[in-house]
């Protein structure tokens, strides 16, 4: 005779029902209860109880799913991901993120299209938006639609808005380190190394690095001081011009430091 799983009683505490049962007692949410009839009096086989709990678990784990992306909008793999720390298993991780999509939740073309403005309120070029997609396991298909979407006049206006903000910051620097600096810049951030060549050569720099050229001189002059004047001559210039300064700068400060000395 196959054995049977009576239920005895239940009891509401909050937002669970417990269920005493012939085999013990089992928390379950109030949809577990009214979809299998879980009431006093009612048995169950031990293959129809398995399945009962099974069903609990995968209702527990879409409301601990809900309240995650209450918070922010998720990728279909960061759910997947999620759902792992809580040992689901693979079939349960497929029919909740079926469940998530079909209920509006989940949306990985939405999420790019949110990506692709959060990147350029950042001031972030595409080639970040591809790799942040990518991190979250966007498909292909997406993300060349997202890219697809950031124009270029959108991300030239960036750049230039960019280079205006940031040049400003730089005055002190020669103009040939004021460009490399913001080149490298914009690359980190993403952006083509075309489209950032294109805007840098139409930019104009203000050039107010007199001043620092000749501090970089003088603390250069103290650090080579027991080297020959011909030598240490020789290291400065090579110095500031790896530094971006223009050569006839450099000679021109360094005579006007030597007169100075005299």
């Amino acid at each position: 005779m196959l054995k049977k799983i009576e239920i005895i009683s239940l009891k509401k505490n909050k937002n669970k029902f417990t269920v005493m049962t012939s085999e013990g007692e089992y928390s379950f949410c109030e949809d577990t209860i009214l979809k299998y009839y879980l009431f006093k009096g009612k048995s169950f086989s031990e293959e129809e109880f398995k399945e009962i709990l099974e069903n609990e678990q995968e209702n527990e784990l879409f409301t601990k799913t809900l309240n995650f992306i209450s918070y922010q909008m998720r990728s279909s793999k960061e759910i997947d991901e999620y759902l792992k720390k809580y040992q689901a298993t693979e079939i349960q991780r497929e029919k909740i993120v079926f469940r998530l999509t079909n209920l509006g939740y989940l949306n990985d073309e939405a999420y790019a299209r949110n990506m692709l403005d959060s990147v350029c309120l950042k001031k972030k070029g595409p080639l970040y938006l591809k790799q942040k997609l990518k991190e979250k396991g966007i498909d292909e298909a997406i993300i060349s639609d997202a890219l697809r979407n950031y124009s270029k006049d959108s991300q030239q206006k960036l750049i230039v808005e960019i280079v205006s903000r940031e040049g400003q910051k730089k005055t002190h620097l020669p103009p040939k380190k004021q460009k490399q600096n913001l080149y490298e810049k914009l690359l980190r951030d993403g952006f083509e190394s075309d489209l950032i060549g294109q805007v840098l050569s139409q930019a104009t720099f203000v050039d107010e690095s007199e001043a620092t050229l000749a501090k970089e001189i003088s603390r250069l002059q103290v650090k080579y001081r027991n080297a020959d004047k011909k030598s240490v001559t020789m290291k400065i210039v090579a110095n500031l011009i790896g530094k971006g300064y223009e050569y006839s700068n450099i000679i021109k400060m360094l005579k006007e430091t030597d007169q100075e000395n005299k």
